[in-house]
């Protein structure tokens, strides 16, 4: 059977003290119900949760959710929208969401079986913590394929990361992005949020047999070092807070 790419995408309330009698108990609220069972922020729109949950369940809860994921990371459609987590969802609800999330973080395609029906597959486009083969990802073979490669992080990890290198974490691989957010063509790679920027030196990872892949919304995927699964700060060209205050190098006076 042949794929075609139809989209490319990247609490309940407190209960009370008081316990109510049974003639003032409330009937049970169905959005709080709602919420419960699916990813996100009592404060997140519609849209923000099925997003959050079609991240959790595509990277990492498909087996949790007894969904079969194939091998290239795609699961049915039709079979994802029959969990709990996503009954109150239509497939015109997944199609929006694919199609509007600015990080391109999921990919729909239509499969056309021996018997002429076609069939909805959904996929994240990087992220997993299930092994899954990715066809679609690319080896980048000569660097300069990769004129800048950054790593957006947080403060309060900082000091780890100067320690222990950069680690993919429960991830399979580093996200890396070809440029900060907002710079043309960069659409993921990094949270809006980060506050400190860390750029690779790339020709030092390349002489080192550091390999890279692109996925198929621009986002750089790095395994690390052979052997370590972590980039250290020696392959640190430049570390730059989001006010610009500079940690990597330091000046001679810091060092």
């Amino acid at each position: 059977m042949t794929g075609t790419e139809e989209t490319t995408e990247g609490a309940a309330p407190q209960p009370s003290h008081d316990q109510p009698s049974a003639k003032t108990a409330k009937p049970t609220n169905p959005t709080n119900n709602k919420l419960k069972k699916t990813k996100g922020k009592p404060a997140d729109s519609p849209d923000v949760t099925l997003s959050k949950t079609l991240s959790y369940i595509l990277r990492h809860g498909a087996i949790n959710e007894k969904l079969e994921i194939r091998a290239d990371g795609f699961i049915r459609l039709d079979e994802l929208l029959k969990r709990p987590k996503m009954k109150n969802n239509t497939i015109e609800d997944i199609k929006r969401v694919v199609a509007e999330n600015e990080k391109q973080r999921f990919t729909i395609i239509k499969e056309e079986e021996v018997d002429g029906t076609t069939i909805r597959y959904i996929r994240a486009n990087q992220g997993h913590s299930l092994k899954v083969e990715r066809p679609d990802l690319i080896p980048v073979t000569d660097q300069s394929e990769l004129p800048t490669v950054v790593h957006g992080t947080y403060s309060k990890v900082w000091d780890n990361i100067v320690q222990e290198g950069i680690k993919p974490m429960t991830r399979t691989h580093i996200h890396f992005s070809k440029g900060l957010l907002g710079e043309e063509g960069v659409v993921s790679g990094m949270r809006a949020s980060c506050d400190i920027f860390i750029y690779l030196d790339v020709e030092k990872c390349f002489k080192d047999k550091i390999e890279f892949l692109i996925s198929s919304n621009g986002v750089i995927l790095s395994e690390g070092l052979p052997g370590s699964k972590k980039i250290t700060t020696e392959y640190f060209k430049k570390v730059i807070k989001k006010d610009g205050t500079v940690l990597y190098p330091l000046t001679n006076h810091e060092s």
